[in-house]
């Protein structure tokens, strides 16, 4: 396996682990998952795609919010990596999963109307 693929993995998990169990801030709340990482060549940046579910905020308030921590996160992931450079985080809105459910309904309702035909 090659080195970037596996940091991003480890990378997603960690942060994942830190936003769920250590950060404490209001705006971030519900539940947020990390759909993958995607880390530069360099190990410079990264960005970080989450899904965002039942938050007290919206989408765009809990990216801001993780966006200010991004330093705290940082620092605590790598304290928990064996990692030459640590990336600086970005994180991103990842909506893929709504997208598909969007899809899904509307093929079914292409379905629904077909057999009612």
């Amino acid at each position: 396996m090659e080195k970037i693929p596996r940091i991003n993995s480890e990378l997603a998990k960690l942060i994942g682990q830190v936003i769920q169990f250590e950060l404490n801030d209001p705006r971030v709340g519900g539940l947020i998952s990390v759909t993958r990482v995607d880390t530069t060549q360099d190990l410079k940046y990264a960005k970080v795609y989450v899904s965002v579910y039942d938050a007290p905020t919206t989408p765009d308030e809990t990216i801001e919010a993780l966006n200010s921590a991004s330093n705290y996160i940082r620092s605590l992931v790598m304290q928990r990596i064996k990692i030459r450079l640590m990336p600086k985080l970005t994180f991103i809105i990842d909506d893929s999963i709504e997208y598909a459910m969007y899809l899904d309904n509307l093929f079914r309702g292409l379905h629904r109307d077909d057999n009612a035909e």
